[in-house]
């Protein structure tokens, strides 16, 4: 098991202090910022200060070289820290076996984005549920010194790694599974059975219930059930009961999906009609699977409904937008698509939407979104399911109309602007909760769309947003053919309703994430996809006994393929009173993932995001000062002291601080829609999204990208998120969860250039990339370079919500400076471009919007005065340290 390293030692043998930092010595950090010493070190390099002489630190690139720092004593000077030493997420190497994680194994579970098989022994995968920390402090106190979170991060439907053991689907009679009498947990691996089988306590509440006579079972020596290794519901942390009549609330009907889309003058110039009924026709494949119901509806000033009860589609309009309704029976408009003859009339009645508005629009331009809206809403009261609405432009004409808010409110009122302008949509969503309708929303729009307004659709029903931005068919078309196919095909249940009990002691403060709540312990969801994930903050109502267990119990009940079931998750740990076992076991990848939707929901509440900012740097401090000051106390003053779980949280804290969510860098739609896929995002992508994944891809290595024997593919080593990273000479690829962008360095060959670019051969220029796609002329060859790239990123979009698109950018230039040390600066700076080097979050602020500047990305000068989300990654550790001594001093 791993050190959790709270034990006290030298960093240099102490298993909890920062690579990078020597333990012998007696420094702390000067106030402007740099490093200081008190005494010479051999080895890796630490944090230090002498309190009346400053100067300026080096970067040894060398860690086993001598580092020398200031002595208080003799004066000396020349301290000097490796940034290859210090925190930085690792990479997958070649041969790595798959991590085979049991669930009780008393360890932290793998990281979010490892390669792992969970192994059900009692506790359900972290893919379901993955706690902040895998020890519970015992009270509210010990929690509160440590300034962790509890909380979990919550998947109910998340996807299964290929080879673990699918969930088990339990039977059940018609009472149904076995549930406590007081707080209705259901039955699991953690009850304890007592009077022979009889009886049983729960472990949530310790309620003693009654066994069923037909569940009664005697106990072997050990008080256990001796059919328990036969009965999946007492032996895993994950199962799924099939349940009867009492838990239907309304008829199971075979899923409806409804396509809206916007046939408007904007969306017919920028491909937008043809792309959508391209995406349609691609989806019928997945539709015919779920034995589906399916309708279609378009809208520019009115309402046009397509009744397919004939031999050939007819449209009919609904004219009066400001009380619009439905002008015939549902039959007509929702059809079965597996009937060839529907199919046939379906296929009919898209090609009749092609005709009547590719061709000829609408340019007076008009827009009756919402009317459009509330028609499908009403259509589909009866069945429920999925309205998938293409849209283009504000909502201008019938009820629910918008104003433009955009021009009218700047600044530091962009956050007022989070707020919807009407009651129209939420009084629409919740409609569509009421009656089992989800709305997801394909927003391909050149102008502000008021998408605060009109995300409280998808937050409140289980929906998502997909926004391309500056839309145009040729760049963006294979990514909303893909996101509606795959919207059709994840796995998705319906009319759900989930509940998250946890042990006496504790309770659920807040929940984030999309959903609908009409009862103050169930949250309802219309529909619930593999890809839906909840952010679960817990609290303290009283004080644990550290002899027992902790539980968290998920149970979702939802209909799927025509059957009503309830899946449930359970995990439990153990309650502790030792401060250094609450750090040791905490999950990284769940804080940053609970953090960040916190931050989210405070900034949609109306909290300015430099309140956010200070906030999240102050947790920082708190959390590694109370580490430092009770868990290794006898350790050196000089250190910086990490637990071993812990050691990237000032990286993610400086990504936080510095993502442009929280800094006035996105439009009020952009930031619209990151706030509302973040409260339902994986746990996984969040991590992404802070930390972006940085690849060379013109040089990867033979056994990278291609399937080994056991058919895995190894992804490229993963560089650091530096300036100092990029080569002139070189082809980099950056994941940030939500696109792919392909920098193109100004001293690439040519030979290269045709390898991995769909462009004319005689051209050198690197310009001529920007405009073309990875080669696909060899992917036949698996060897070749540009096949590579193309299995690394279908690696990188494998069991995403959203497809990734790519942008390849390639403008540079470069010149001598007077040292003669090369400097790299932007030609001509475009939006991408900064976006790019936003993403290298080791940087300086400075350094992320010029993306090159001195060559030396890690010092920058005077940082006195610099806040801390400006700073470069070692000048944020430095901060860190710094304000923890001020602390103790």
């Amino acid at each position: 098991m791993r050190n959790g390293g709270y034990a006290a030692g030298s960093a240099a043998t102490h298993p909890g202090a920062a690579p990078g930092y020597d333990g012998g010595n007696d420094g702390v950090v000067g106030r402007d910022g740099h490093v200081y010493g008190s005494e010479p070190t051999v080895g890796e390099g630490e944090y230090s200060e002498d309190d009346d002489d400053y100067t300026e630190s080096e970067l040894s690139s060398a860690a086993a070289s001598p580092v020398h720092n200031r002595s208080r004593q003799t004066g000396k000077t020349n301290s000097r820290i490796d940034p290859k030493q210090i925190p930085r997420v690792e990479s997958e190497k070649v041969g790595e076996q798959i991590i085979q994680y049991g669930t009780r194994s008393m360890q932290i579970p793998p990281p979010s984005t490892a390669q792992f098989h969970a192994i059900d022994e009692g506790n359900c995968s972290p893919r379901f549920i993955r706690l902040t920390t895998n020890q519970i402090a015992f009270d509210e106190d010990l929690i509160d010194t440590t300034k962790l979170v509890v909380g979990a991060i919550v998947q109910p439907l998340a996807n299964q790694m290929h080879g673990e053991l699918p969930i088990p689907l339990v039977e059940c009679g018609a009472d149904g599974p076995i549930r406590c009498n007081r707080c209705n947990a259901y039955i699991n691996p953690f009850c304890q059975w007592i009077k022979d089988g009889h009886a049983w306590i729960c472990n949530l509440c310790e309620h003693e219930n009654s066994t069923p006579q037909y569940y009664t079972c005697n106990l072997d020596a050990h008080g256990q059930r001796r059919d328990r290794l036969d009965r999946p519901e007492l032996c895993r942390g994950s199962v799924e009961f099939r349940v009867g009549a009492d838990y239907i609330t309304r008829p199971l009907t075979a899923p409806a999906y409804l396509f809206v889309i916007d046939v408007s003058y904007s969306a017919i110039v920028t491909g937008l009609v043809q792309t959508a009924i391209d995406a349609i026709r691609a989806s019928i494949d997945g539709l015919q699977a779920l034995g589906a119901r399916v309708g279609v509806l378009t809208y520019d000033d009115t309402v046009h409904f397509y009744s397919l009860n004939g031999r050939e589609p007819q449209m009919m309009v609904v004219a009066d937008v400001d009380d619009p309704f439905v002008p015939t029976i549902e039959s007509d408009l929702l059809v079965p698509i597996q009937d060839d003859k529907m199919k046939t009339l379906f296929d009919a009645a898209l090609g009749v939407i092609q005709e009547t508005f590719v061709s000829s629009a609408n340019v007076d331009g008009l827009n009756c979104m919402s009317a459009a809206l509330q028609c499908g809403v009403e259509l589909m009261k009866t069945s429920g399911g999925k309205i998938m609405s293409f849209i283009t432009s504000l909502t201008s004409t019938g009820v629910g109309k918008m104003r433009n808010r955009e021009d009218s409110e700047k600044g530091e009122q962009q956050v007022q602007q989070l707020v919807a302008q009407s009651s129209f949509c939420q009084e629409l969503a919740s409609q569509c909760a009421k009656e089992c309708v989800t709305i997801d929303l394909f927003v391909a729009a050149n102008a502000y769309v008021d998408m605060a307004t009109l995300s409280t659709l998808t937050d409140n029903t289980g929906g998502q947003i997909y926004l391309y931005e500056a839309f145009a068919a040729n760049k963006h078309g294979e990514a909303l053919v893909q996101d509606v196919v795959m919207n059709v095909e994840r796995f998705t249940g319906r009319d759900a309703t989930m509940v998250i009990r946890v042990s006496d002691g504790l309770e659920v403060e807040e929940i984030i994430g999309a959903y609908f709540r009409s009862r103050p312990n169930e949250i309802e969801l219309p529909t619930i996809d593999c890809h839906k994930t909840f952010g679960v903050v817990l609290r303290h109502t009283n004080k644990l006994s550290d002899k027992r267990e902790a539980c968290v119990q998920c149970a979702i009940l939802y209909t799927v393929a025509g059957r009503r079931v309830i899946r449930v998750h359970t995990i439990s740990v153990p309650i502790t009173s030792v401060m250094g076992n609450v750090y040791r076991f905490a999950d990284m990848h769940a804080i940053a993932a609970l953090s960040l939707k916190q931050a989210v929901k405070r900034l949609q509440n109306g909290v300015k995001p430099e309140r956010i900012r200070t906030a999240l740097c102050e947790a920082c401090v708190d959390m590694l000062y109370a580490y430092r000051r009770y868990c290794a106390s006898s350790s050196s003053p000089s250190q910086l002291i990490l637990s071993e779980s812990l050691k990237l949280l000032p990286l993610a804290t400086l990504a936080l601080v510095k993502h442009a969510l929280f800094h006035n860098m996105m439009s009020v739609d952009q930031l619209s829609v990151m706030c509302s896929a973040v409260r339902s995002m994986p746990c996984q992508v969040v991590w992404s999204l802070l930390m972006p994944k940085l690849f060379r891809i013109d040089r990867i290595d033979p056994d990278r990208c291609i399937p080994d024997e056991s058919g895995r593919a190894y992804l490229p080593p993963t560089l650091s998120l530096s300036s100092n990273s990029i080569e002139s000479d070189g082809v980099y690829l950056l994941d940030d969860s939500r696109s792919f962008y392909v920098w193109v360095g100004e001293d690439v060959d040519a030979q290269t250039m045709a390898d991995l670019f769909e462009t004319d051969e005689k051209s050198t220029s690197t310009a001529t990339a920007a405009s073309n796609h990875i080669n696909s002329r060899f992917l036949d060859d698996p060897t070749h370079p540009a096949t590579r790239v193309h299995q690394l990123m279908r690696l990188l979009r494998f069991d995403k919500p959203a497809f990734k698109t790519l942008q390849v950018i390639s403008r540079m230039r470069k010149s001598k400076n007077e040292d003669n040390s090369l400097t790299r600066a932007l030609a001509g700076e475009s939006i991408d471009q900064t976006q790019f080097f936003k993403h290298l979050i080791e940087d300086a602020e400075s350094h992320s919007r010029q993306g090159y500047a001195n060559g030396n990305s890690q010092s920058h000068g005077d940082q006195k005065n610099k806040p801390a989300w400006l700073m470069s990654y070692i000048d944020f550790l430095c901060y860190v340290h710094k304000s923890i001594q001020d602390k103790f001093y």
